[in-house]
């Protein structure tokens, strides 16, 4: 499955893989296992409505576009047109990056710091506001979305959970 656009959710708690995005207007989206991978978290604060990413690769240059969701460029634009399509005001839309780390053996080339500068040139490019990032480092995390009132949980073995609780702007 390429991506997995939902909505109306209710209480459900949904799982995004590895290139797939789901964009809901109640319950939670969760992604786990992001090393080098991107989550990109798309919130708008008065439809509180909710959308996210979990990409694996910076550009779908030169790729089949079978899979689109597994880049930035094509990802994102993805997630975007599935926000809009559920009446997201991207003017007030707020994105959230997580992911892109050096795990042991992806550092030769640099994918974790590459999909991070693809996803903000992307997010950039749409006008679409970065309120926070928790990216880099060496470590593996998983993320929990609650789309009603924009709060994204990042978890990660043997450390605190770090919480963004997104603001109108």
């Amino acid at each position: 499955m390429t991506h997995t656009p939902f909505a109306g959710l209710g209480s459900r708690s949904v799982g995004v893989g590895i290139g797939e995005y789901a964009v809901a207007s109640n319950g939670e989206l969760v992604t786990h296992a992001l090393g080098s991978c991107i989550a990109v978290c798309l919130w708008d604060s008065r439809r509180h409505l909710g959308g996210l990413l979990h990409l694996m690769l910076p550009s779908s240059v030169g790729r089949g576009n079978d899979r689109p969701a597994l880049y930035a460029d094509s990802g994102i634009k993805l997630l975007i047109e599935g926000m809009k399509a559920k009446g997201a005001n991207l003017r007030i839309t707020r994105a959230y990056l997580i992911g892109g780390s050096s795990l042991a053996g992806t550092s030769v080339f640099a994918v974790g710091q590459r999909n991070i500068i693809a996803a903000r040139r992307s997010l950039y490019a749409n006008r679409i506001i970065v309120a926070g990032e928790d990216v880099g480092g060496n470590i593996p995390r998983s993320v929990r979305m609650h789309v009603l009132d924009g709060q994204i949980i990042v978890t990660s073995p043997g450390l605190a959970a770090r919480v963004f609780q997104a603001r109108h702007p």
